[in-house]
């Protein structure tokens, strides 16, 4: 498939990073770059990031996003934008996040083209840099916009040369910008006061998940695909009719057996970067945090304590405490199948 970019600017990617004293640090990464969107095959757009000297295709970050899922807004410390001709970032630089509603995921880019401010405020958003996040974010919503149109009509629409920008790291920033309002959308005072935890899709983040299998044993692989639905596998051999073929019978898995290791590990890493999985995880997430681990637990016959209730009462775990649970709980359940797997092996 030959990409053709809808949106396509210079950025550099940013790296987050803890310091002991728990403030976050920025970090800009130098290498030039461009950010850039298009529509792929599967009919979703696609938010890209490579490096200059590298081709359109392959990206060296490649997101599949979901219509509303994502959103791509200036970093300016604070929930809204006030004075929208005096935008700026509380850094030396301007930065856009790229956040998700179904993760506590964040991805950082500090734009890379020479400052348009007039003394040379390097933290300053022009009218060009806010209608450039204006345009992504509606492209990650969805809507269909002539991006090129789009920017021509903008007030000054020199983007500065084309020489570029700099930055220094940023120490001390909150960039968690949309935390209250992720934070307010429901749920009881208690719910919204307890122990933060991970949500499921941070745990199977693409990222994680992918460079896992790309390092996975050849039965470990196996034993993945064996957990799989049998469709995408046939889809990858090639066969025809797959709808009319039981996943159960000998051709189903001749044809299985006709895919290497390279074509299997492809496949997974589809699956996993499927938005299908995205939107699933998210569900799940919610789902536990809302009062479903008892229900859940029981359905995927997974060993929780408490079957999922808070001890001593009949209320379900909620919240960051019930993914927790449910975590510990998937490990239980798997180290106890370990054992009497073990066992058996020994008693023959």
């Amino acid at each position: 498939m030959s990409i053709q970019p809808l949106i396509t600017f210079k950025a550099g990617q940013c790296e987050l990073t803890r310091q002991s004293d728990s403030q976050q640090k920025v970090k800009p990464v130098r290498e030039p770059g461009f950010v850039y969107l298009y529509q792929g095959e599967d009919e979703f757009v696609h938010f890209c990031w490579r490096p200059r000297n590298r081709p359109v295709d392959p990206p060296e970050l490649d997101l599949i996003m979901i219509p509303g899922d994502g959103a791509f807004i200036p970093y300016t410390g604070s929930e809204s934008v006030e004075d929208s001709e005096n935008v700026k970032s509380p850094t030396d630089g301007r930065i856009f996040v790229l956040k998700f509603t179904s993760s506590s995921q964040r991805y950082l880019f500090w734009l890379q083209s020479k400052s348009q401010h007039p003394r040379g405020d390097a933290s300053w958003f022009s009218e060009r840099d806010l209608k450039i996040g204006q345009i992504v974010d509606l492209l990650l919503n969805g809507e269909e916009i002539d991006a090129q149109a789009e920017l021509a009509n903008v007030s000054g629409a020199d983007p500065g040369g084309d020489e570029d920008e700099t930055m220094e790291d940023v120490e001390g920033a909150d960039h968690s910008t949309s935390r209250n309002r992720h934070n307010s959308t429901g749920g009881s005072s208690s719910q919204q006061s307890s122990e933060p935890f991970t949500t499921l899709l941070d745990l199977l983040w693409p990222s994680h998940t992918i460079s896992t299998v790309d390092k996975a044993s050849p039965e470990l692989i196996d034993a993945l695909c064996a957990q799989l639905p049998m469709t995408p596998f046939l889809l990858e051999a090639e066969v025809e009719d797959v709808d009319q073929i039981d996943p159960n019978s000998e051709t189903a898995h001749m044809a299985m057996k006709t895919l290497d290791q390279s074509e299997k590990v492809e496949v997974l890493k589809r699956i996993l970067r499927a938005p299908q999985l995205r939107a699933a995880l998210g569900s799940l997430t919610e789902a536990l945090k809302t009062g479903a681990l008892p229900t859940v637990a029981q359905g995927l016959k997974i060993d929780v304590e408490n079957g999922g209730y808070m001890r001593g009462g009949a209320m379900p775990l909620g919240g960051g405490e019930a993914v927790r649970a449910f975590l510990e709980g998937v490990k239980k359940t798997v180290e106890k199948e370990n054992k009497d797997g073990d066992d058996e092996m020994d008693t023959t």
